[in-house]
């Protein structure tokens, strides 16, 4: 068999491989909302970036950033809330009403 078809069936079995453990592992319930399977393509577009910015898609894909339910976790602030819902990686990316207009400005 050719190398390239070869190599080609064994990154398609391990990516099969690797998506299948990540959705059955329990944990990281904060990546998951962002990183439903492996995508090359995304990991290529994110490693083309600045450290400081993978450094923030990192931080916020994993809920280890500057919002306040991981404040909260670590002690700096009491209350995990500032619209009244826990503010969470998705819930400020998706669902604050107080971001909904840079969300709309950003997204188009």
């Amino acid at each position: 068999m050719p190398y390239n078809i070869t190599k080609k069936v064994i990154e398609g079995i391990t990516e099969k491989e690797s998506n299948a453990k990540w959705n059955n592992l329990t944990p990281y319930r904060q990546s998951k909302f962002f990183l439903k399977s492996f995508d090359k393509k995304k990991t290529k577009q994110v490693m083309l970036q600045s450290r400081t910015t993978i450094a923030l898609v990192a931080g916020i894909s994993t809920g280890h950033c500057l919002l306040n339910r991981h404040l909260a976790i670590i002690r700096i602030v009491e209350d995990p809330s500032e619209c009244g819902k826990v503010e969470t990686s998705f819930h400020f990316i998706a669902e604050c009403l107080m971001y909904a207009l840079v969300r709309w400005r950003l997204q188009g």
